[in-house]
């Protein structure tokens, strides 16, 4: 699991004492400051969720999360202040898609918990995009990339406010193409138990849980 945690700020002792409460949770790289951090970005590290400053010198920290939104869409981004802004909060959502906005100081349980949080939408983020280059290539067994794309999207409607993850998306185009559980189970490596359970998770999120429907054919209907 990729557990790779930067954290930005122009005042070292901020850096030291971040990285002293988050030792042995998760791997955790620092920069001094907006420049310093943007370089760590663009080396390519692979970074699950970035933490700034709000209030930095020479760029602050919402321009500073709008350009890793930028260089790396999948990194979960969370801001920390001294001030309890909540303009500035709003902001930073809107421009930087911030996950989470804490005051300083920011208690370690929760800001684990943010970051936790965050290593599991980034691990979200990787599997959809990769299910989406899958698609793309015209490897989904559904039919083209452009087809599966449609599909998914028609399922999101679907689902409407129950949101469906990657592997679920996965799951339902299986069983669309009319595999079995185990054969389900077998290409995902899963157990069949797990694989039920996702069934049973798609029909209720489909609300299908008390409708005499097929799953299979509904999930038809919704292809074409």
């Amino acid at each position: 699991m990729n557990d790779l945690v930067l954290i930005v700020d122009d005042e070292p002792h901020v850096l030291d004492a971040l990285k002293t409460a988050l030792r042995g949770r998760f791997s955790v790289h620092t920069a001094l400051g907006p420049q310093e951090g943007l370089d760590r970005v663009r080396s390519g590290e692979p970074y699950a969720v970035v933490i700034s400053d709000l209030k930095m010198p020479g760029m602050d920290g919402i321009a500073f999360l709008a350009s890793v939104r930028e260089l790396s869409p999948g990194a979960t981004r969370i801001m920390l202040t001294g001030h309890g802004d909540m303009d500035a909060a709003m902001k930073a959502v809107n421009s930087g898609g911030v996950f989470r906005f804490f005051t300083k100081p920011c208690p370690t349980p929760v800001l684990v918990e943010a970051i936790r949080e965050g290593i599991v939408r980034h691990q979200e983020h990787a599997a959809i995009q990769a299910l989406r280059q899958e698609r793309d290539a015209g490897q989904a067994p559904g039919g083209n990339g452009q087809d599966e794309q449609a599909f998914e999207a028609r399922l999101l409607e679907a689902a409407g406010a129950q949101s469906l993850g990657a592997k679920e998306l996965k799951i339902a185009a299986m069983i669309r193409d009319g595999l079995s559980t185990k054969e389900i189970a077998l290409r995902l490596h899963l157990s069949s138990r797990t694989v039920e359970t996702y069934r049973n998770m798609l029909r209720r999120k489909l609300d299908l849980l008390n409708r005499p429907v097929n799953m299979q054919q509904y999930l038809i209907r919704l292809s074409r």
